[in-house]
């Protein structure tokens, strides 16, 4: 009995979603450099084959974040917000360091992106633009160390894992 359990979980090891996502990816890579060495294409071709390969991977990762996130498997509800000191399964008040750390990765990526395709090639990132980045990562960090309190927890008194009111 426990060896059926313990081959159905390398089963679904092996035939995970993630498995399956490096293959595909493996496979991709492998084709591209295949394509390229069989044609003989230059760095021009080479470019734009690898571009299109990425994307199409950043789409299927997409996607599949996606699909999980209909079927409920991953929970977006505390994305900007707090947990509740009180009750970790509450969020709490909405943060705005997160809030804005969340808006500066992806209106820095797509720039990015859009600046890579209009070029067909990797764009410099400036480094008042990663500064900057840094900036609104870090007030993350420091709103979330003037939020902890000075017992190195949550706030809560806790005797051996529970909570003493």
């Amino acid at each position: 009995m426990a060896n059926s359990n313990a081959n159905a979980d390398i089963r679904n090891m092996l035939l995970g979603p993630g498995v399956l996502f490096v293959v595909a990816f493996v496979a991709i890579v492998v084709g591209v450099a295949y394509w390229a060495i069989s044609a003989g294409a230059n760095a021009t071709h080479i470019s734009i084959a690898g571009f299109t390969a990425f994307s199409v991977i950043i789409v299927a990762f997409a996607a599949a974040v996606l699909w999980k996130i209909v079927n409920g498997e991953v929970r977006l509800a505390g994305l900007i917000s707090e947990p509740d000191e009180d009750d970790e399964t509450k969020m709490g008040k909405a943060s705005l360091s997160r809030f804005q750390f969340l808006i500066f990765t992806f209106v820095i990526a797509g720039l990015f992106l859009m600046l890579s395709i209009e070029t067909g090639g990797f764009v410099e990132i400036p480094a008042n633009v990663l500064g900057l980045l840094g900036i609104s990562g870090g007030s993350f960090i420091v709103s979330k160390a003037v939020g902890t309190k000075p017992d190195g927890g949550d706030g809560a008194n806790r005797v051996r894992g529970k909570r003493v009111r």
